[in-house]
């Protein structure tokens, strides 16, 4: 069984329409939703309430693959919000090292990027250009370098598509605030097609 794994409730909300809710279980600060056809997963947002989710997660579960959506900032002015990407390659602020990952499907619709995980959300456009200048990054999150790297660990493959809620600038806050709940329904139903 399938996996998909969120920051936020918001972010898998719109998936309750195409997969029924069976029921819901506390996970360590998380939630795991049980669907007849997948299993969704809310961690939190940031590195540290991923793993302590995904940890307890995996002591049950050994997923046939994990699936990472949600929202994520630009670092580049080419990528405008409500553009969506599947992510190619991974990497973490604090150690540069690149994770690559594949493509859901070889029919995904999707342009590729490449993804920087954070610890604290970008909001100055100074941070911004700095992280794209040093990373070569396009898109910035703040999960899925780790759910990747644990994955790769346990033998999961791990794939990951996001949508841009925001600029990554001094408007990130009013621009996710606006947006999020739109581009999470556009993501979910960008990615329906792919799903079991």
């Amino acid at each position: 069984m399938w996996t998909i794994v969120s920051a936020l409730k918001s972010e898998l909300n719109p998936l309750f329409t195409y997969f029924p809710l069976l029921n819901k279980v506390p996970l360590n600060g998380g939630t795991l939703y049980r669907t007849e056809y997948l299993q969704l997963l809310r961690t939190g947002v940031g590195q540290e309430k991923t793993k302590q989710v995904l940890e307890a997660f995996l002591k049950d579960h050994h997923p046939d693959l994990v699936l990472n959506i949600g929202l994520a900032g630009s670092l580049t002015a080419e990528y405008e919000p409500g553009r969506i990407f599947y992510i190619n390659e991974a990497l973490y602020e604090k150690t540069k090292t690149v994770i690559k990952l594949p493509k859901l499907s070889a029919d995904i619709p999707f342009p590729a990027a490449r993804l920087l995980t954070v610890n604290k959300a970008v909001t100055e456009a100074q941070t911004r250009n700095a992280l794209h200048k040093a990373f070569a990054a396009d898109l910035v999150d703040m999960e899925a370098y780790y759910l990747a790297q644990r994955c790769s660990a346990e033998g999961i493959p791990f794939c990951s598509i996001k949508i841009i809620s925001d600029r990554a600038d001094q408007t990130t806050e009013q621009m996710f605030m606006e947006n999020y709940k739109e581009k999470s329904r556009t993501l979910c139903t960008a990615i329906r097609p792919f799903l079991p």
